[in-house]
């Protein structure tokens, strides 16, 4: 044998060695087999550790998720339970209406029962502190502020929109323009553009001077207005009104001082209304633009601008003295005309059974074809006649009296009439305003206010109504004296009024008076008859009406309509209408186009990829379409986008493992006044008590129903997605944790095996260490031997 070394035994230092090494191999299979894990610290497998711990991550993440999916299908479920019933509830109305459209009584108070059971089950039914079905977790929809009204409403009902928070992008293009032609008689009359016509406003209060109608220059001081009221120094002109765009208000106050003219108050007023129309941007451009100027009667004159747009400009005028006490008040009326779009005129057709002086079409939704616009049942119109029931003679012998006669010496019911004696004339106007005024009788020429000396003195004074001047009525009524010698007062036009009038007559000298009323000879009337439209329903028109007529539509869904302003001298027969429809195309967010006509309700736009947030792609929302709906621009152009705001309390739903991984969704509003055909024709607006309510009953419940079940289809289908989120979640879950345990956990047959070998093999290393120890006593056996 080799001696190495007699101060190192490297033999058994090298054992040693390898009993350190066989000793850590058996601790860790010792902890292996111990904890399971293959991996307990870092040092085991740096790598491997990091990989299973992102796996870790993401199954527990993917588990909890699974969990929350888990608890949100009990949501749904609970939501689609109370859908359940009140599905029923709708059919139990249903039936109740049938029932009562057959003569059955007492179905309101059943029907009553049902809708509150209804709101009951809405108003509790929620998961956890989440009501799920009052309305609590719905969105709010609207134009965002400053968008300008082009005709356009979210649609009724709980399923009108999915839009989330934030804002969307609603772009209408108009693709074909329509018209309308109306022919008279099956004569072709005017061609007119749908909305592209004038209606012409006018003051009903005329400005009068000299005289005669007012002009641009003349001074305001020396100037009337409204039956005689004269306009002072130190008075103001108060007005105030809406656009033609019917949303955007102007004001204004004008003085009056000794230089104030009539054109200086128009100036003042177009001042206002350019402002108003500039901070809308439209002032200039002929779209809205209002003029303002003065016509041959005195009338103030507002007209829409050069692109001809049915207005809905309005104003109210109030004028002051210089006390600050309003001396009068008026407003506009409209005298429309046709406006023909072939030869860029305005005119009037004749013949026409709905009356001269047409005006043209504000709106109609109708399809393109002709329809026929059917009049009957015609009435004149009429003025409404006041006559006093007593007679003025001049004389014993019952002469009757005429303007030229004096009071003093005439006979009223048997009474001379002497100077000082007084008439009180107290009233009604037809505006339903009141007057009451007393004159004196005098003679000689004797001067002073209210002083009377003949009956054209008394007639002058009963229209001037104690103002300044003789009025020019546009809607007052007018005194004059019958051949009968009576006092009478008729309306300055054929309209329904409560005019009336009564006389008390003082006798000084006997302290005697007397009582004169007045009768009605002629109630007042308007010119009017019966309009209907393609079969649809007929209603009673009156001369210069705007009115709508709605014609039958087989499919069901809204009635088309045509809105027009009714001109006069009705003749009974049959005008056509042709229209070609107005069209649009519109997108939400740059989704699928939807094609349309003004009118429509319930247009679905869908959102497309364009949405601000991914998650809100394919979101909806229902909108419903005015009769006049203002968008000119064409496709072409790029249409014109409008901003709708969105505020939402939808539920979000963590639906996986990382940021984002949401899913929001929005429960319906199920309360009654929100399920029916409209606003105003909903289940709370059920009446079963008449025939025709029971037969809107069944509409409205039907149209109920719909809702509901388009509710609880998109609820269902929502919880259907959940139930392959849970089970996408949990295979996602399963096999990551799959590789998770592959990579942490022990192979423990392996481990056994490997601990059983280094146990063994630490004993013989433990054997071989006792020989290397005994191989240094050789050495001393060799130095004894030297001994």
């Amino acid at each position: 044998m080799v001696i190495e070394s007699i101060r190192n035994n490297i033999s058994a230092l090298q054992v040693i060695s390898q009993l350190y090494q066989s000793e850590d191999r058996l601790k860790t299979n010792l902890q292996r087999i111990s904890s399971g894990l293959r991996i307990n610290s870092a040092r085991d497998d740096a790598g491997d550790l990091l990989i299973s711990s992102q796996l870790e991550t993401q199954f527990r993440g993917l588990s909890r998720a699974s969990q929350n999916m888990q608890n949100t299908i009990n949501l749904t479920n609970t939501g689609l339970s109370a859908t359940d019933q009140i599905i029923n509830l709708l059919n139990d109305i249903r039936d109740a209406a049938v029932a009562a459209s057959g003569g059955s009584a007492a179905q309101q108070s059943v029907i009553q029962e049902k809708i509150e059971e209804l709101n009951r089950i809405v108003d509790t039914t929620k998961f956890g502190n989440k009501y799920l079905l009052n309305g609590s977790l719905t969105t709010t929809v609207g134009f965002k502020s400053g968008t300008r009204n082009f005709g356009a409403t979210l649609a009724f009902g709980p399923n009108a929109t999915t839009l989330f928070a934030g804002r969307s992008y609603l772009n209408i293009a108009q693709t074909n323009a329509g018209s309308a032609e109306i022919k008279v008689g099956g004569t072709a009359g005017f061609q007119t553009g749908i909305s592209i016509s004038t209606d012409i406003a006018v003051s009903t209060g005329r400005f009068v001077n000299g005289g005669a109608a007012a002009v641009s220059g003349d001074n305001l001081i020396g100037t009337s207005v409204n039956q005689g009221v004269s306009l002072s120094n130190g008075g103001t002109i108060t007005f105030t009104g809406v656009l033609a765009d019917g949303n955007t208000f102007f004001s204004g106050t004008y003085s009056i001082t000794a230089a104030s003219t009539i054109g200086g108050l128009i100036n003042s007023i177009q001042s206002a209304v350019n402002n108003a129309e500039s901070y809308i941007g439209i002032n200039g451009t002929g779209v809205l633009e209002t003029t303002v100027g003065i016509d041959g009667n005195g009338r103030l004159r507002f007209t829409s601008g050069s692109a001809k747009n049915i207005s809905e400009f309005n104003i109210d005028i109030s004028i002051k003295n210089a006390a600050g006490s309003t001396q009068t008040s008026f407003g506009i009326d409209y005298v429309a005309n046709i406006y023909n779009q072939d030869e860029g005129t305005f005119g009037t057709a004749t013949n026409a059974k709905i009356g001269n002086n047409v005006t043209a079409i504000t709106g109609s939704t109708f399809d393109s074809g002709t329809f026929d616009i059917t009049v009957s049942n015609i009435v004149s119109a009429q003025q409404r006649e006041i006559v006093s029931d007593s007679e003025f003679d001049q004389n014993a012998l019952g002469d009757p009296v005429t303007s030229a006669t004096a009071l003093v010496g005439s006979i009223l019911n048997g009474t001379t009439i002497a100077a000082g004696d007084t008439f009180l004339i107290s009233g009604t106007d037809p505006d339903g305003s009141t007057f009451s005024v007393e004159y004196t009788v005098g003679v000689n020429n004797r001067v002073g206010d209210a002083i009377i000396e003949d009956y054209g003195d008394l007639i002058d004074e009963l229209n001037n109504r104690d103002r300044s001047l003789v009025g020019f009525g546009f809607n007052g009524a007018t005194a004059t004296l019958t051949a009968n010698g009576e006092i009478q007062l008729v309306d300055d036009i054929a309209d329904t009024s409560s005019t009336n009038f009564s006389i008390t007559y003082t006798d000084v000298s006997l302290s005697a008076t007397q009582n004169i009323s007045a009768t009605a000879t002629q109630a007042g009337s308007r010119e009017t008859a019966t309009f209907s439209i393609n079969g649809g329903a007929a209603q009673e028109v009156y001369a210069g009406q705007v009115v709508t007529l709605k014609g039958l539509n087989a499919s069901g869904g809204p009635l088309p309509e045509v809105t027009f302003r009714a001109g006069s001298g009705f003749t009974a027969g049959t005008d056509q209408l042709e229209t070609s429809a107005k069209e649009f195309v519109g997108t939400l967010n740059s989704g699928t186009a939807v094609t349309f006509q003004n009118g429509d309700i319930g247009v679905r736009f869908t959102a497309g990829e364009a949405s601000v947030y991914p998650i809100q792609k394919y979101q909806q929302v229902t909108l419903d379409f005015d009769s006049i709906l203002d968008v000119t621009t064409p496709l072409t152009a790029g249409g014109e986008t409008f901003v709708i705001s969105t505020t939402t309390n939808a539920l979000n739903f963590q639906i996986g493992s990382d940021r984002g991984n949401i899913k929001s969704f929005l429960f319906a509003d199920l309360r009654s006044d929100n399920l029916g055909t409209s606003a105003s024709a909903n289940l709370d607006s059920i009446d079963v008590t008449t025939a025709t309510g029971a037969t809107d009953a069944i509409d409205i419940v039907d149209d109920a129903l719909d809702q509901v079940n388009s509710f609880r289809a998109r609820l269902g289908a929502f919880s259907s997605r959940l139930d392959d989120t849970v089970s996408a979640l949990d295979a996602g879950a399963l096999n990551l944790e799959t590789a998770y345990t592959s990579i942490i956990s022990a192979d423990i047959a392996r481990e056994t095996t490997e601990l059983t070998m280094n146990s063994v093999l630490m004993q013989a290393q433990a054997a071989v260490l006792a020989q290397a120890n005994n191989s240094a006593l050789s050495v001393f056996e060799i130095l004894y031997g030297l001994d």
